[in-house]
């Protein structure tokens, strides 16, 4: 199978996770931007205790829900 098809962007999210060391208390930040990076919008939560990875993944998780919440593919 092969796909000779171009890749276009539509979208770019960037995320970031972050845990405190004292209390294990983890915080999600991204943002979306258009094709030519025009910010778009942008996002943060607290997310409770956890580890890095998790709040990595949440981040991601967080950024992809308002993607398709808001109708970006």
């Amino acid at each position: 199978m092969c796909l000779n098809r171009k890749f276009q962007l539509r979208f770019q999210l960037n995320t970031d996770g972050a845990v405190t060391k004292s209390s294990s208390i983890a915080m999600i930040r991204g943002g979306i931007r258009d094709r030519s990076g025009s910010w778009i919008l942008g996002y943060n939560r607290f997310v409770g205790p956890c580890s890095i990875l998790d709040a990595e993944l949440w981040g991601i998780l967080k950024g992809l829900v308002i993607t398709l919440d808001r109708g970006f593919d």
